[in-house]
């Protein structure tokens, strides 16, 4: 639920925010009723009370310093000696220094598997730190195809990093 909820409000912010990258203005109809299910569901979500065990959980885990509740989780799951509430355990930094510099050369891996027009673009753009217009222009295409560019190169880096 809370990632569920983080993904809405992030979403509600980008269509606040810029609303003819989301969609142009042909689709504004279309938008403004998503946006107002998305507002529907966020106050649906906050609206729903939590579970007292979440409340108790968060009141034993307090006391410990690698473990918490987020303020706005909701979920529980109802076993026979109990209830299991989500929650987040710290991991300090030492052991995850390893995994860090996995995901980096994962990283690195997929922006040079880029097709070699797209990782050129990428780096313009995320490296350079070249606004779309700029990166437009050095290559000689349009905004549109620098996003759309921008959104596939994204796209394989995620899946790259996710999937090795």
């Amino acid at each position: 639920m809370f990632t569920s909820c983080m993904l809405l409000r992030e979403t509600l912010a980008l269509f606040r925010d810029a609303p003819d990258i989301v969609a142009g203005p042909e689709h504004q109809t279309a938008r403004d009723a998503l946006v107002l299910r998305i507002e529907t569901c966020l106050a649906d979500s906050e609206a729903r009370s939590a579970h007292p065990a979440i409340a108790l959980a968060r009141e034993r885990w307090n006391a410990v310093s690698f473990l918490r509740v987020d303020p706005e989780e909701r979920r529980i799951e109802v076993v026979a000696d109990g209830v299991w509430v989500r929650g987040w355990i710290k991991v300090d930094y030492p052991a995850t220094d390893d995994m860090r510099h996995q995901i980096t050369e994962r990283y690195e891996r997929a922006i040079a598997a880029l097709p070699t027009l797209t990782g050129q673009i990428f780096i313009a753009h995320r490296i350079d730190g070249l606004d779309y217009a700029a990166v437009g222009d050095r290559f000689g295409l349009s905004e549109g195809e620098i996003e759309r560019r921008i959104v596939d190169a994204l796209t394989a880096i995620a899946k790259a990093v996710r999937d090795q």
